[in-house]
């Protein structure tokens, strides 16, 4: 279900799906998206961001 429809685009066109690691208990951060609690470790975004410029850069690349 995390995929949602995404494969049927993926059979038009190359694309990546993946989700990205937000827990962390020390800073509160556990509780699932669709809560009224649900917080972000924010540190954790740089690195959200490099991936996906990696990801985009392999592609342009090959």
């Amino acid at each position: 279900m995390g995929a949602e429809d995404f494969s049927r685009f993926l059979q038009k066109a190359p694309g990546v799906f993946y989700f990205l690691g937000t827990y962390n208990s020390s800073k509160g951060c556990i509780y699932p998206n669709h809560s009224s609690r649900f917080s972000v470790d924010e540190s954790v975004l740089k690195l959200g961001t490099a991936s996906l410029a990696e990801i985009a850069f392999s592609f342009v690349s090959e």
